[in-house]
């Protein structure tokens, strides 16, 4: 039986480009994000409560503490150097929750995803972030190795499901729009340090989605208010590129054999799909070798402007 073909596996999970308006295809080419809008129904239509989810996010915070997140990352991550200080962590959500699959075929996310990448892709990774009260802030980062020249595609997108909604005070996200476009590191045109004079913060409604190009410019801000931000984000990447946490090494056989066949190809875990050897592949050993360690910066240094 012949392998079936990304429009195939688009069109069985009622993703086609058709769900993208005219203005929404302008918003993912020239700002580099979109927002969707809280879609109620299509939860519905996939018998999952997101009441019921929440409450078993803030379970597995509880369960697993400063391990949060640890999967792909175990000889790195520790209690005294925690994943992400100032944040709750959960990941591979897919393992610990079945139910967590219907984040990752949303249809008008896989129509963008299919947009921006523009070739068979794959699904690389469903975890999960809260930033805790006083906690969250990140350095104005990308998600994925920066395009060095024109010509170059885009293979990266994440969506990020704001299950408690978005306010500046709760540390609603910051984006520079368009920068996407923009070759190389943000190190290189910019303190990644510092608030951007063209940064907006992303205030959005419980259940909304934002689907962003993995390169433009972004960064977590700080929860001042302390109201709940629990996000769950998915990974996506051209299908030849190794995901962000190899989904056949952290799946187990009992939780794939559960998934449709079309959950298993976009997850990459059939039996015909390649078993990579490479557990996690993020930009951050490329970063790292270029501008040295990851650097969360305080609220203090922003407020002045470093």
């Amino acid at each position: 039986m012949s392998s079936p073909s990304i429009k195939e596996i688009l069109e069985s999970f009622d993703s086609v480009p058709a769900l993208l308006l005219d203005e929404e295809r302008t918003a993912l080419d020239e700002q580099g994000f979109l927002v969707i809008p809280p879609d109620p129904e299509y939860w519905r239509s996939r018998d999952v409560d997101l009441g019921a989810l929440l409450i078993e996010i803030d379970e597995l915070v509880a369960k697993e503490g400063w391990r949060g997140g640890i999967e792909g990352k175990e000889s790195s991550v520790t209690a005294e150097k925690p994943l992400d200080p100032g944040s709750d962590r959960i990941g591979n959500l897919l393992e610990k929750e079945l139910r967590f699959r219907a984040f990752i075929s949303h249809p008008k996310v896989l129509a963008a995803v299919d947009h921006i990448i523009g070739a068979p892709f794959k699904c690389s990774a469903v975890d999960m972030r809260n930033p805790r009260p006083g906690g969250g802030e990140q350095q104005l980062h990308i998600d994925w190795l920066p395009r060095m020249d024109e010509g170059a595609t885009y293979d990266c997108v994440f969506a990020g499901f704001y299950l408690d909604g978005m306010k500046v005070e709760s540390g609603a996200l910051r984006i520079v729009p368009g920068t996407h476009r923009r070759l190389d590191w943000p190190n290189e045109y910019i303190d990644v340090l510092s608030r951007h004079p063209d940064e907006i913060r992303v205030e959005v409604e419980p259940g909304s989605i934002v689907v962003a190009n993995a390169l433009v410019w972004h960064g977590g801000a700080t929860n001042i208010s302390g109201v709940q931000r629990r996000s769950v984000y998915v990974d996506y990447r051209r299908r030849e590129i190794a995901q962000l946490l190899n989904q056949k090494r952290y799946l187990s056989n009992s939780t794939i054999d559960q998934l449709t066949e079309a959950e298993q190809y976009l997850l990459a875990v059939r039996r015909e799909d390649p078993t990579d050897e490479t557990v996690s592949l993020g930009p951050g050993a490329a970063y790292r070798a270029r501008y040295g360690n990851n650097y969360i910066p305080s609220s203090s240094e922003l407020s002045e402007g470093r």
